[in-house]
């Protein structure tokens, strides 16, 4: 009984793997560049920043032109709260973020996976940093404020 339990289980897992697998694509320049540009997009509360994880959301406005600005709904300690920057993807499909400020302003480079309803970022060491739902990319500008380095 108790080895049919646990073969039961282990097919039920080994499903669940397989369809998650199958709902799970990498994203080329082509398809990340058409999801950013021009869009706003709103992170789930849990973001990286400087390489640690924390309980905040991120709002991004990525312009066609390659500039990126940037805030946090809640000002992250030792560093500013809003940030202006640039963004590109790489031909190998990764999109990188420079920001005056965060990240000490070095490039991050991130992969882009689509999920059936969002976006998940993946940084170069292969850790998520963030997941987007597909209800909050916005077409525009959808920043509340204007945004500065310096705040």
């Amino acid at each position: 009984m108790k080895a049919s339990i646990l073969t039961a289980a282990a097919v039920l897992l080994s499903i669940s793997s397989i369809s998650f697998a199958a709902s799970i694509q990498s994203m080329n320049k082509e398809q990340i560049t058409k999801t950013m540009a021009g869009k706003t997009i709103t992170t789930i509360p849990l973001t990286t920043l400087n390489g640690q994880l924390m309980n905040n959301s991120f709002t991004g406005f990525f312009d066609k032109n390659g500039t990126v600005t940037g805030q946090f709904a809640n000002k992250p300690e030792n560093t500013v709260q809003n940030d202006q920057g640039t963004w590109k993807v790489k031909s190998n499909g990764t999109l990188c973020t420079m920001w005056h400020n965060w990240d000490g302003g070095k490039e991050v480079c991130m992969h882009v996976y689509k999920l059936n309803n969002g976006l998940v970022f993946v940084n170069e060491g292969n850790r998520i940093e963030t997941i987007i739902l597909d209800t909050n990319i916005q077409t525009g500008n959808q920043m509340t404020s204007t945004q500065t380095a310096a705040q």
